[in-house]
This record gives structure tokens, sequence and C-alpha cells, in this order.
């Protein structure tokens, strides 16, 4: 029948033999096409015990498909178990000494620069200082105390700092003795001769004579070096020398090499000293630096063993590396002749579930009721959280490979 012809409706009606030939009450859409016609002939009533088997063979079949559906569903059940791992942050300082490396050729620089000096210094006024020689003509021994005035020839007022014993005089010599003594006004004016004072002094058969008196200064002020003018040099000269150095070792690194940070020192030679009066001072800055390469993708290797050898060390096993990060900069040194790098490392360990876990854990749960997998599920080491998705009535299916198990990660 196409799609354009009414669809037709048919009542039937089944009636005994001894009864007249039913009548067939034929509703139709179109009564003027379709003509009203016997729907059971004579020769169909001769089949009529086949109905009962046939009403049967329908109820078989009912209940097989019933049965099928039912052996369907435990064949094709499954459950869904969400593990989300345990995780450990893990913090550790680690040294490596053994990563693959090559030290370069140390590398030395040297630039000098004169800059002005800068300071201001002040001189306090000084007075000169020098000796005395007293003679004692007398031949008992006498007695000069200290602070004793003596007057130069050119007016220098001269004061002795000890006390003088001189001894008596053996003639023809005279007894004598030396002590210190400085001028009274201070300045460059004290500097005088050796014999400004020359004569007798102080009382009879005395005499004395000086020697020449110096260190004597006038106040003033004056320029001097400070240390900023010897640091602003080295400031200003540095880094040019620094990068110079960078750029001839990073010529020398090849594909896969990393360059480590330099290992510097400096040598600063100044002409003259904090506090010198000077105008100028010229600086010698000299910077000597070694560093060396090591392999990169080696050296991620070293970090993450030791990583994982830290995390055993303190979780226990069965955790994985799964992100790390370095938290602070490369520290660097050389130790007999092996290149050792030092930094702060930060690693996210992660507990792995290994295929033979997995298979165990799926063939533990085959079969099971949903309170005996979850108590199955309980005790999953590793795990930090476990949410399962199984049928109605929560049961496990009884074959293995329809439990699943997805693993969920947070960061």
């Amino acid at each position: 029948m196409s799609k354009a012809e009414p669809v037709e409706t048919i009542h039937v009606y089944i009636v005994k033999e001894a009864e007249e030939q039913a009548v067939v009450d034929s509703s139709l859409r179109n009564p003027a096409k379709i003509a009203t016609q016997p729907l059971v002939s004579q020769s169909q009533y001769t089949h009529m015990p086949l109905v009962p088997y046939l009403i049967m063979a329908a109820h078989l079949l009912i209940v097989l498909f019933a049965l099928f559906a039912q052996l369907y569903l435990i064949l094709t059940a499954t459950a869904t178990i969400t593990i989300m791992p345990k995780s450990y942050h893990l913090t550790a300082h680690l040294t490596l000494s053994h990563v693959q490396s090559r030290i370069f050729q140390p590398v030395t620089l040297t630039k000098t620069k004169t800059v002005p000096a800068t300071g201001t210094g002040h001189q306090d006024a000084t007075a000169a200082t020098g000796t005395i020689t007293l003679y004692n003509a007398a031949t008992q021994e006498q007695t000069i105390d200290a602070g004793t005035l003596l007057i130069g020839s050119d007016g220098a007022h001269i004061v002795t700092d000890q006390i003088a014993y001189i001894p008596g005089a053996t003639p023809p010599i005279e007894g004598q003795i030396t002590v210190s003594a400085h001028t009274v006004n201070k300045g460059a004016a004290g500097n005088i001769n050796a014999g400004d004072i020359s004569g007798a002094c102080c009382r009879e058969n005395i005499f004395a004579y000086n020697s020449a008196f110096s260190g004597g200064q006038d106040e003033r002020n004056y320029t001097m070096v400070t240390q900023h003018d010897i640091t602003s040099v080295v400031s200003s000269v540095a880094p040019t020398l620094t990068q110079r150095i960078q750029t001839s070792f990073q010529q020398q690194i090849r594909p896969g090499e990393t360059l480590t940070p330099n290992l510097c020192s400096q040598n600063v030679s100044p002409d003259r000293s904090v506090g010198d009066e000077a105008t100028q001072v010229t600086v010698t800055v000299a910077e000597l630096c070694v560093a060396g390469a090591y392999t990169t993708t080696d050296l991620h290797a070293k970090v993450q063993q030791a990583l994982a050898q830290q995390a055993e060390q303190r979780i226990g096993k069965g955790y994985l590396l799964s992100s790390y990060s370095q938290t602070t900069p490369m520290k660097t040194n050389i130790q007999r002749g092996r290149l050792v790098m030092s930094a702060i490392y930060q690693g996210t360990m992660i507990y792995h579930f290994s295929t033979h876990d997995l298979i165990t854990l799926r063939q533990q749960l085959a079969g099971k009721s949903k309170a005996q997998g979850i108590a199955i599920l309980s005790h999953v080491s590793g795990a930090a959280h476990i949410t399962v998705q199984a049928e109605k009535n929560g049961a496990f299916p009884s074959d293995p490979t329809h439990i699943h198990i997805v693993f969920l990660h947070v960061s």
C-alpha cells in the first residue's frame, strides 16, 4: 500500500460452524473504493485448531524475549569508578653534583678609570714638636721641671714635656740630657730650625740647644678621597666587564646546554686610600669569572630522580612526580673540578595505580553487591576519594571488563 492510499481498519469476528455464515461488517475510510466481502471463507475454518498452538508460541516468545532482555542487561551492565589519587606537595633543597656538565677556562678582564675626589677634609692647627738638649756646667746634678718655657731667637715659645735630671759636669765635659718639647702656639710658625734656642737658660750653669721642630700645621680644609669615589668607579666599570665575560662564555655553549651563573671575584686597586688628600683618584678594577654549562635534559632528569627519592623517604612508595618548579635562583660552585648546583624545588607527587593494581581491583569487585564493593573500595590505598556509578541496585557487573576505572586529578 502506498502512502497516498487510505489506511483500512478491519474488525474480525469468528463464529461456530453450525451458524450461518458471518457477515463482515467493515468500516472504510473511503467506502467508494473498497467493497464489502466475507472475511472468513469456508476453507479457512478447517485450520482453526492451530490457533491455540499459535497463542502458546506467542507466549513462549514473550517469555524468551523477557529472559533474553534480562540476560542482555546482565551481560551489558557496567559500573564506573572514579578515583581521586592522593597527592603530596614536596619542598626540597637539592644539591646536584653529578649532572652532565663542563667547566670553562676562567676569564679575567681589567679596566682603569680616573675620577675626581669628592671628599672634603678638615685639618686642625697642630703644634710643632722636637727636642731640647740641656747642659749642666756645675759639678752637682741639677733638675729642670717639665713645662719650663724656652724662647727661641725668632720668638717661638717652647715648653719642655719632661722633668730633666741633668748630671753634674766632669770638667771639661758638661753633664747633659735631652727631653721632648713642643711649641706653645699651634701652626706652621712653630716649625723652627735647629739652634733657634741656643745659650744660657733656666738657671745658672744651665744651657739649652734645640733640634729642628716639625709637624706644626695651620688650620685648613682640603679635598680628599672617599669610599664613594672608589665605589662609583667599580659600579660603572664592573657591569661592562661582566657583560663581556658573559658574552665570552655564551659563545662556547653547545646545543642542549644551559650556561650556569658566573662565579666572579673582583680586585679593586685605587692609587689613593680613603681619606688621602688628593684632587682625583685612579681605580683599576680586575674581574675574574668562571662558569660552566650543563646538559638541560640531564638536569631535569636528576631533579626528578632526587624529588622521587625524597618523596619515597617521606611518604613511602607508589608516588610519581606529576610536576615541579624551581623556586629559588640556581647557585653554582666548583668543587674538585666538578660543577655543583643547588636550588629549592617544589614538586607535586601523585599516587600511581599500576595496571596490575587495576586488574586486581576489577576482579575483586566483579559480581559483588553494593555493600561488598564499598567495603573493598574503602581499603584501596593511595585513593583520597572514590565515587561509584553502577546499576540501580548498586551491584557490580560479573564481567570485570565492564568495570571502568577513571582518574580525577585535582591540581
